[in-house]
């Protein structure tokens, strides 16, 4: 918590036109559930302007809801500064714990630990960005990599932490686990086309991490399988955007400035620049660092990123993500390169050493994070002022913008700078070059529906995971709601569950009859769901139990 004291003293959050009104949009919504009752969210009904939009279906929430009840405690600047905190104090002790199983070393654990916690792409993820799935997959990386390790060169018999690893890092980020399978399978081929074989251990314990893994991850796809995938959703462009030159790179990380892009930090570029002298006699520490160096090179100009930009790397958009891997990598083998300079002195230069290098790290650190709470470029931040406009404008993301306690709630009176209309129907998106604030989008989020085809503006009555309207007519009318239409949305009208058939914009359009219409729309996932969510839960206590049992055994054949 030390670490994040700096930021949280400042009493705003800096930088909210990013991604974070995305991320704090989804906890605003998970909170306003729980204070409710409900412990389940799939779609938006108190934020993302009541759209019914399914940004909890397609994205990961789980390790949101710590930072959602945390809000019953604390007010909402504290309350994600405590969350942000409690991740990056989780992400040194797997740190810790993952290097200690890979080397046995307290030392080299404790420098990977520091390394790789505070990695330059890392702190960009999370302080100054707030590319919060991202920065929560990062958190587990290291144990999904130490379970591959295991797996295929160490001890087979913890191959469970392979399936935890990847578990906890695809309940964090799709995108995150889409590029760690990626690069796990070059390297299960690289590795089968130097030994051209792999041993029945290990192949067995390979399958039953793929098959635990799938499992375990069941009730997070499934709603991808029923109401994303053909179901003509929006889905992100594929591209590579930003891509920095091999120079550009080493120049922008050795200047250690957390505002410059591809910038690996000043400790990791060095690792990368001479590394090798100390890895060289060490063909496994020499792999890892090739690994690291591999990764690093792809993400920049190196790799000809025009010619697959548009196949399936282009899901990448912007190369750099491949950096927290590199950082990793490279961090692994800086701790290896700390620890063989350390092993050479006596205890007591030893220990003075070692205090040096923590006390270096926490000057880095604290200048850093000095950059970010300077109080001039706080001060010169946009206070965030409510929305008075009935236009749903986003916020921009080329202004420097802040808010407080106090004027927090702002933030969801306008539209979030990426990721608002993520999940809409391919229908209900505007046309190119029209801005969300116009067309279809702005009628959808300005709660408009149309009843034959004429516009009035509605005031729905929101619970979770459903959005209530009452309307009344004189006749029979199609009636047009602005809620996104998924495949398991439901509808009932005065009680009654009913049909829907979805409109040309994307939405729900229902039939009514004369009179006072009582109409609620949500969503219900199928049975299956559940019994996915069961079997992952059994899954998981298996799991845990498998570990223990695991590290018990290790320990006792460490004693005898």
């Amino acid at each position: 918590m030390m670490s994040v004291y700096p930021l949280y003293h400042t009493g705003y959050i800096t930088g909210v036109a990013s991604d974070a009104a995305f991320h704090f949009s989804r906890v605003e919504q998970i909170f306003d559930n729980l204070k409710r009752g409900s412990l389940s969210t799939f779609i938006a009904t108190d934020t993302f302007h009541h759209t019914g939009v399914g940004s909890f279906l397609f994205y990961p929430t789980i390790f949101l809801y710590p930072w959602a009840f945390l809000r019953f405690f604390l007010n909402p600047v504290a309350a994600f500064y405590s969350w942000y905190g409690l991740l990056v104090f989780v992400s040194l002790l797997i740190s810790y714990f993952s290097m200690k199983s890979f080397s046995k070393n307290n030392l080299r654990s404790l420098m990977f630990a520091f390394l790789y916690t505070f990695a330059m792409y890392k702190l960009r993820l999370g302080m100054l960005y707030f590319v919060l799935g991202e920065f929560i997959a990062s958190t587990f990386l290291p144990l999904a990599f130490l379970g591959f390790y295991h797996v295929f060169w160490g001890d087979s018999r913890k191959w469970p932490e392979l399936v935890i690893g990847i578990t906890l890092v695809g309940y964090s980020h799709f995108l995150s686990l889409f590029l760690t399978v990626i690069i796990f399978s070059i390297l299960l081929i690289c590795k089968l086309a130097m030994v051209r074989r792999i041993e029945i251990k290990r192949l067995f314990a390979l399958l039953k991490s793929v098959g635990l893994t799938i499992l375990t991850l069941g009730f997070i796809v499934w709603p991808f399988l029923t109401d994303y995938i053909g179901k003509n959703l929006k889905s992100p462009p594929r591209g590579a955007w930003y891509v920095a030159s091999i120079s550009d790179l080493v120049n922008r990380s050795l200047t250690n400035n957390i505002f410059t892009a591809y910038n690996i930090g000043f400790f990791l570029i060095v690792g990368v620049l001479i590394g090798w002298y100390f890895v060289k006699k060490d063909l496994k520490e020499l792999y890892i660092y090739l690994v690291g160096l591999a990764l690093l090179l792809v993400s920049t100009t190196f790799f000809p990123w025009e010619s697959v930009k548009n196949g399936i790397l282009g899901t990448i958009q912007f190369p750099y993500r491949l950096h927290i891997f590199a950082s990793l990598m490279l961090a692994i083998s800086a701790s290896f390169m700390l620890e063989k300079m350390l092993t050479r002195k006596n205890n007591k230069e030893k220990s003075f050493l070692i205090m040096c290098l923590l006390v270096l790290f926490a000057i880095n650190y604290v200048s850093i994070v000095n950059t970010v709470v300077n109080p001039a470029r706080v001060e010169s931040a946009e206070y965030l002022q409510p929305n008075k406009s009935e236009i749903i404008r986003a916020l921009d993301p080329h202004k420097l913008i802040k808010v407080d306690q106090n004027n927090f709630a702002n933030i969801f009176q306008y539209g979030a700078t990426f990721g608002e209309s993520d999940y809409y129907p391919q229908s209900a998106i505007n046309s190119e070059g029209v801005p969300g604030y116009m067309g279809k989008q702005e009628k959808i989020m300005q709660n408009i529906m149309y009843i034959n085809d004429k516009p009035k503006k509605v005031h729905p009555i929101v619970e979770s995971n459903k959005l209530k309207y009452v309307v009344k007519v004189k006749n029979q009318t199609m009636l047009n709601l602005p809620v996104v239409a998924y495949s398991d949305t439901t509808v009932t009208i005065n009680g009654v569950q009913s049909k829907f058939v979805t409109s040309k914009r994307g939405t729900v359009a229902v039939k009514i009859n004369s009179g006072v219409n009582k109409i609620t729309v949500g969503y219900r996932p199928q049975t299956f769901f559940y019994v996915l969510l069961t079997i992952a839960i059994i899954i998981w206590i298996f799991l845990i139990y498998s570990v223990s049992l695991i590290h018990i055994k290790g320990e006792e054949e460490c004693l005898n």
